[in-house]
């Protein structure tokens, strides 16, 4: 277990599933994995927002460790959601800013409006950062992106919405990428145990176990591959549905 074999000065590289406003799940696991800034990179695989209560603080705690610890060291992707957003956000045209409202509202959108009505603050002011966010990161063993990549192209050609949006064609493909694919986006519940994670044909690793509908928040550790995770958020029968 990571917070029993945490130790002081070996690096780790740790990719943190989909956070959808779990600001409590996102900073219990923090905790667990006995995560050190100075010395861990972490990753975020995106879907920052959305569904869950928290999604300002989320984000203000992103931005923080951001700028504590360096952009090299806390590496946030953008996923679909902040996607979604900025095409709200960004709209000029009348019919395609009532489009994308339609669009962002239907996953999610009111709680992430009421969280920066909580905290006080104006979400137009955050759209930069939203912009600036990767759309993947790659080692030599790994490839790490919100939601895949698409199996008919190479992994140095790949387009935005695919990577930001992509589910049953890559999730199906059987191709071999040439490097492990981290992915989030696609809920798989039910998998995350100590030691174990969610392989896929053509070395893909599923790492969103679905926190905000009550699963749980996931971490993968590379390149060992342990699994560290919290219990999700808990959610009413009427959120169920």
């Amino acid at each position: 277990m990571a917070e029993e074999n945490r130790k002081i000065g070996v690096d780790r590289t740790i990719v943190i599933g989909d956070i959808h406003g779990c600001f409590r799940e996102f900073t219990g696991l923090l905790s667990k994995l006995q995560y050190i800034g100075e010395q861990d990179r972490l990753i975020l695989i995106g879907d920052y927002i959305d569904r869950g209560p928290d999604s300002c603080k989320v984000v203000q705690f992103i931005r923080y460790l951001e700028l504590a610890f360096g952009k090299e060291k806390v590496i946030a992707l953008k996923g679909n959601h902040e996607d979604l957003l900025l095409d709200y956000m960004t709209s000029t045209e009348p019919k395609e800013r009532c489009l994308a409202k339609y669009d962002w509202m239907r996953n999610g959108a009111a709680a992430t409006i009421d969280s920066w009505e909580e905290c006080n603050e104006n979400i137009e002011s955050y759209l930069e950062w939203f912009k600036s966010l990767r759309l993947f990161y790659e080692t030599s063993d790994f490839y790490i992106v919100h939601a895949g990549v698409n199996p008919m192209y190479p992994l140095d050609n790949q387009k935005s919405e695919d990577r930001l949006w992509i589910r049953d064609s890559f999730i199906n493909s059987h191709r071999d990428f040439g490097k492990t694919i981290v992915f989030g986006h696609t809920m798989i519940k039910g998998f995350s145990s100590k030691n174990e994670v969610c392989k896929l044909s053509g070395n893909k690793i599923a790492i969103d176990t679905g926190c905000v509908v009550g699963g749980k928040l996931s971490a993968i550790i590379l390149p060992s591959l342990e699994v560290v995770d919290v219990p999700g958020r808990q959610i009413n029968s009427k959120e169920a549905m």
